[in-house]
């Protein structure tokens, strides 16, 4: 896994990931064969959404985005790299196969482990910061978490 040193460099793979994951929810909720599994990942797009404006704001208070690199557009490219390795990798989508589950509840469950990798990828960050820096990665954890625990209440409440 690659070193983020600074905590605006970890909030901006953040905002990144969640971005991957919201297109990849959008594109799932608009292939959707009934109205309860693409209300599901609606949903679940929305969320990433929303957790992109949580972690924009975080990044915009933590704000050091100094470019520590070479040429033009290579920090950008170094930060597109580690998201894109991170949670919601294509093999990963592929492996998991969420767009044939066999049922809403499927799907549910691979994005209940995609939440659960993420909050695993943020908490080993931790050990990267200090202080007042973890308290952004403490925030971006709780976010993963309660989304997780949204994902626990939707599958309890969906019927199959």
């Amino acid at each position: 896994m690659a070193k983020l040193e600074k905590i605006s460099d970890c909030l901006e793979v953040a905002i990144r990931i969640e971005r991957i994951g919201l297109d990849f929810y959008k594109g799932l909720s608009k292939t959707a064969e009934n109205t309860q599994t693409k209300d599901a990942f609606s949903f679940l797009a929305a969320e990433e959404e929303k957790h992109v404006g949580v972690f924009r704001k975080m990044l915009d208070e933590a704000a050091d985005y100094a470019s520590r690199l070479n040429y033009p557009g290579e920090y950008e490219l170094y930060l597109e790299g580690v998201a894109s390795r991170s949670v919601f990798t294509q093999k990963k989508m592929q492996d998991k196969n969420i767009a044939s589950a066999k049922n809403i509840g499927e799907a549910i469950e691979v994005a209940m482990d995609f939440e659960t990798q993420s909050i695993l990828f943020y908490t080993e960050m931790l050990n990267n910061f200090k202080d007042i820096d973890q308290k952004y990665l403490n925030e971006v954890i709780r976010e993963e978490k309660s989304h997780f625990v949204k994902l626990v209440n939707i599958k309890d409440n969906i019927k199959f």
